[in-house]
């Protein structure tokens, strides 16, 4: 990739490459990377802000410990009730931005801002909503510096805008405790008892909460790995799942969190705590079976050639894995391959294509035995009205940069082309003004409850469509409900790892 241009001395205060924002900014991910200290910081809730209100008190009869500017010495209660309302601020406030792009996942937006900054553009990676690239902030303040590289940046390809927002009030932390009230911009929590309850669930470690960089708070736990993982697999299994399964669950996620420290540096924290990560509610869905599994293989990561995997998995991949540039931009991983979703052999799949029509209509129209064909989400079928298409269209399509004219009807929706797993890597939809084209991970970011990608559309006489599918979620690397099928059948967790992360290893 060409350099986009070069940022001369004139246009900043101080030389960029003089700068320390690049040391900080690769000491953060230095820091991120595994082998170093295994604390975890967790965004909890990511925006909290004047619509929110939280009581929060120490568990298991401990005391609460608040740190805080305006206060010396640590104040002592057993809880608080937590919210931000908007405070008029004493100078107005500039949260402007240049956003480079939009993307429904941080891979695609990982990947661009790795290329923009290997042509020496710094950039960051934020997450207001969508997944966006925006300009380094601390570079790019002034909005003549801005305006001076958008137009270069939409010669380059991007669909880049300018966000402009001045504010005049913004939201200030204020809670009560034992009937006093209290100010300030942010706080720190600790309890003598180690666990927190915020809201309905219960955390190990110590809250913050601190500003962030969309003009409210962000309420970071900061936990410890093995407490973060016991934090993790209860809630992303479902009921009593077999033990060996419980294990492989553990092992990859807590493989997730170590690849993924750097999703949020903009922010000073690593993960959320949502499926966008991996969902994490504290200690409260812990059984002894999870305990035993998590105590098990407490340190275990999955590994390809000494490195850590990108160790994703989904609920379902509707008896098809995915590869890795079915729904993202970049390169394929050679552990993350596409195959039936089976240890056995299946004739009738033996000579199926799933790139061709009608062996996706003939594959998504059958339950074959494979792993996951017991789950009810295993096949799906959704109908759209034209209506409920187009509000889908007008909501979404501007976040993955899309802008057609107005219109009002859609008139035919057709699949364009398909990947070796049967997933949609690009969409064609007509309506009555333009045709556009939605490709991989943007299909299901735009088209509202579309639970994969994996599937083949009808249209209705009456102007209606039907998707027909299979899977839920990306369809890449582990399948819970395969490994359930699996571990019932007697298999191990490390071999149930290596099934789906084929010629990986398990590190210690």
């Amino acid at each position: 990739m060409a350099f986009l241009f070069s940022i001369h001395k004139k246009d900043v205060k101080s030389p960029f490459f003089k700068s320390p924002v690049w040391a900080i900014f690769w000491g953060f991910l230095l820091l991120a990377q595994p082998g170093h200290a295994e604390t975890l910081r967790i965004g909890i809730q990511q925006w909290f802000g004047p619509q929110d209100r939280v009581t929060i008190q120490a568990s298991g009869g401990g005391t609460l410990s608040l740190k805080f500017p305006e206060q010396s010495a640590p104040l002592k209660t057993k809880a608080i009730t937590l919210k931000a309302p908007l405070t008029a601020l004493s100078a107005p406030q500039d949260l402007s931005r240049l956003v480079i792009s939009s993307h429904r996942s941080f891979e695609d937006a990982d990947l661009i801002a790795t290329n923009l900054r290997k042509a020496g553009f710094p950039v960051e990676v934020a997450r207001p909503k969508r997944w966006q690239v925006w300009a380094d902030r601390k570079i790019f303040r002034d909005t003549a510096l801005k305006e001076s590289v958008l137009p270069k940046l939409q010669q380059q390809g991007y669909p880049a805008r300018i966000e402009s927002v001045i504010r005049n009030e913004g939201p200030l932390l204020s809670w009560n405790a034992d009937g006093l009230q209290y100010r300030g911009p942010r706080l720190e929590i600790s309890s003598t008892s180690g666990k927190i309850k915020f809201g309905r669930y219960t955390y190990p470690g110590t809250l913050s909460i601190e500003p962030n960089s969309y003009g409210t708070y962000t309420v970071i736990n900061t936990v410890d790995l093995e407490s973060y993982i016991r934090g993790v697999v209860p809630y992303e299994l479902s009921a009593n799942p077999p033990f060996e399964a419980i294990k492989a669950q553990a092992v990859i996620a807590r493989t997730y969190v170590l690849k993924n420290r750097h999703r949020f540096a903009i922010d000073g924290y690593e993960l959320c705590a949502t499926p966008n990560c991996q969902v994490y509610r504290g200690i409260g869905g812990l059984t002894p079976a999870m305990d035993e599994a998590v105590r098990q293989t407490k340190g275990q990561t999955v590994s390809y050639q000494g490195q850590l995997v990108d160790a994703l998995y989904t609920s379902s991949n509707g008896g098809r894995t995915a590869s890795y540039t079915d729904l993202w931009q970049g390169t394929d991983r050679p552990y993350l391959r596409s195959f039936f979703d089976t240890p056995l052999k299946i004739p009738q799949l033996t000579f199926s294509r799933l790139d061709r029509e009608q062996d996706i209509r003939q594959f998504l129209g059958s339950t074959p035995l494979l792993n996951e064909s017991s789950w009810p989400g295993f096949r799906w079928k959704r109908t759209y009205s034209n209506q409920g298409l187009m509000d889908s269209f007008l909501e979404n399509l501007s976040s993955v940069g899309i802008s057609i004219p107005p219109f009002t009807v859609v008139q035919n929706i057709q699949v364009t082309q398909r990947s070796s797993s049967g997933r949609v890597l690009a969409l064609q939809v007509q309506t009555d003004s333009a045709t556009f084209t939605l490709g991989k991970d943007a299909i299901v970011a735009v088209i509202d409850k579309l639970p994969s990608s994996l599937f083949f559309v009808d249209r209705t006489p009456e102007g209606s469509f039907i998707f027909t599918g299979g899977g839920w979620g990306h369809g890449i690397g582990l399948s819970q409900y395969g490994a359930y099928t699996l571990a019932n059948r007697g298999w191990n967790y490390r071999k149930i790892l290596q099934f789906y992360f084929p010629g990986t290893q398990i590190s210690e």
